[in-house]
């Protein structure tokens, strides 16, 4: 997971959006990597890929009512980009409806249920989702929303267990770092906290409580002052 491989699979994207404007699945690929480079904090023009986003998540719902991916991805995209949380899992719920083996589907519906304050449901879906494609590319994605949910719940060794497991997966997935750092802080194992948050900074220069996409993602949870307080004890500057 780089910039580089982000930007050209948009590219990609949008070549196949020009031949197909009403092409429902690659609107919501789109969509989802638009989440991914915000979510991944990526010196991005963030306004722009959020409005970008949530217009190809709606052209995913839109033109794929009864396509299970197009509905997974667009919905989430709406959730995490436009802030509609409860109408972006309707939309993932009626793409697990459609396909009740979509591990996608069900890690996209284990994020919006952290969202929302929801850690145990999160759990349920994450965990399915994990059981249906343990091998799955994405796999540390889902690990990471499961180690929130566990942060969530302040089972902060299991947090910190399911972190760790998605860090092996991918090392690039910044997302993973902040919720590793703040179990870690939870635990009371500071050094190791900012240990972590030292890592993040070699990836993310900048990183800082401005440039955090929990701040607006996590704000309905109930969970952001648990999130911040974390950080803070691992040394994200603000």
């Amino acid at each position: 997971m780089t910039r580089e491989s982000s930007d050209e699979a948009l590219l990609l994207l949008e070549r196949a959006l020009k031949i197909d404007p009403e092409y429902a699945v690659a609107a919501g690929l789109g969509a989802w990597a638009c989440t991914l480079r915000v979510a991944q904090n990526w010196p991005v023009d963030r306004q722009a890929e959020k409005s970008r986003g949530v217009e190809l998540g709606s052209i995913a719902l839109l033109k794929g009512q009864n396509d299970s991916e197009a509905l997974a991805a667009g919905g989430y995209a709406l959730a995490f980009l436009g802030e509609e949380l409860r109408e972006g899992l309707r939309a993932i719920e009626r793409a697990i409806s459609l396909n009740s083996n979509s591990a996608m589907a069900l890690a996209h519906a284990g994020w919006v249920h952290n969202y929302l304050g929801q850690p145990h449901e999160a759990i349920q879906a994450l965990e399915r989702s994990m059981r249906l494609s343990p091998r799955d590319p994405t796999l540390f994605r889902t690990q990471t929303a499961l180690a929130l949910a566990h942060l969530f719940r302040d089972e902060f060794e299991q947090a910190i267990t399911w972190a760790r497991r998605a860090m092996e997966g991918n090392p690039n997935y910044t997302v993973t770092y902040r919720a590793l750092a703040c179990a870690l802080a939870h635990a009371g194992r500071l050094h190791e906290a900012q240990a972590i948050i030292q890592r993040l900074a070699t990836l993310l220069p900048d990183v800082s409580f401005r440039t955090l996409p929990e701040r607006a993602v996590f704000k309905h949870s109930g969970k952001l002052d648990l999130i911040n307080e974390g950080l803070r004890l691992a040394g994200v500057p603000e």
